[in-house]
């Protein structure tokens, strides 16, 4: 039975297409951390890095679900491939056509927005003075709360090796990916063998999660840039304390298709409110140039947390069950709380903020 995790029986057809799917991932990892560098490093100003970042991250073909089994059921699964294969060749066009290496190069950017992108609008003396005119802003104690410090950047790769901040942020998204991974290929087998839903109430339901996906990123990048004014570390905490709850609840979830689509919901949004931050990170903590290196190790982070997730969950079904699934998944994001404490918030120094240390 466990070998039966390790290398599951696979139909000999299926074998090319498992093929592609793991080339396709391999190509998608190696290339992400410079597209968040070119992306959004070079075209936006630190202090509106999370609200765009945020909604990227979800708003893709996960929570389309359900489609997904109507165009299996009455197509084929191979029309699955064809219409997510169209958008595709139609978006990489038009990154092709209107992204540019450097935003100076563009001609849809106007001096005044290369002006915003290469000087940043909120710095630490900002924020200060923000929160001295207003006795009712919270500022001044979620600092004290998120451990927010002024600090040099990153500027060499031996530096940005040797930060505990970027490890303990690789670790925290190792964490989070393992979960929704396993939120992402479980989920619907979880329904079938344990709720006994059918295959369109599994459909319905499991795209749940990603529906709330896309308000929490959504949510979690307005909070991030506007609320918080930049910081990064107080949508992680809400994320991964929340998540801990949630996770542990579905072990008590009910049989009821709505109350339990309500509960995954629930899930999906808070999971990925601060989810998409631990990759924005290292833009706040390292030199532009040196971010793809930071992001690369929190990138490789969360890929290797997406191959131990499912693994793991497989193994604890063979020998417990879901519940101890649900509570495994729970003591994870506990683990990520821990991590985040031992982390600053940092914002990096300016000539318009002087060391106060």
């Amino acid at each position: 039975m466990p070998m039966d995790i390790i290398c599951p029986p696979v139909d000999i057809y299926l074998l090319p297409a498992i093929q592609i799917r793991r080339h396709q991932d391999s190509f998608i990892m190696y290339f992400m951390p410079a597209y968040y560098h070119q992306g959004f490093g070079m075209n936006l100003p630190d202090p509106d890095m999370g609200h765009p970042l945020f909604p990227q991250r979800k708003s893709n073909i996960q929570y389309m679900e359900p489609y997904l089994f109507i165009y299996f059921i009455e197509f084929g699964w191979r029309t699955v491939f064809y219409v997510f294969a169209i958008p595709g060749i139609f978006l990489a066009v038009l990154w092709w056509l209107f992204v540019r290496d450097n935003p100076r190069d563009s001609r849809h950017v106007n001096e005044a927005e290369i002006h915003y992108i290469e000087h940043p609008t909120v710095t630490l003396e900002d924020t200060k003075k923000s929160t001295s005119s207003n006795a009712k802003h919270p500022e001044g104690v979620i600092d004290k709360i998120i451990r927010t410090k002024l600090v040099t950047p990153l500027k060499s790769n031996k530096e940005i090796l040797k930060s505990w901040n970027v490890w303990a942020d690789a670790a925290g998204y190792f964490c989070l990916v393992a979960i929704t991974y396993t939120i992402m290929t479980w989920i619907p087998t979880y329904l079938v063998q344990v709720k006994q839903f059918a295959i369109m109430k599994v459909g319905l339901v499991a795209s749940a999660p990603w529906i709330g996906a896309v308000l929490g990123n959504v949510i979690g990048g307005t909070l991030s840039d506007k609320v918080f004014h930049s910081r990064r570390k107080p949508v992680m905490l809400i994320t991964a304390i929340s998540t801990v709850f949630l996770m542990y609840s579905l072990k008590y979830a009910p049989n009821d298709m709505t109350i339990l689509g309500l509960l995954l919901l629930l899930a999906g949004t808070f999971l990925n409110l601060g989810y998409s931050m631990f990759l924005a990170y290292p833009m706040g903590i390292a030199t532009k140039d040196k971010v793809p290196f930071a992001a690369a190790i929190v990138n490789t982070a969360g890929s290797l947390g997406g191959a131990f997730g499912p693994f793991a969950v497989g193994l604890i079904l063979d020998m417990f069950g879901w519940d101890h699934v649900f509570t495994f998944l729970a003591g994870i994001s506990l683990l990520v709380v821990f991590l985040l404490i031992t982390m600053i918030e940092p914002i990096q120094k300016t000539d318009s903020v002087p060391n106060n240390n």
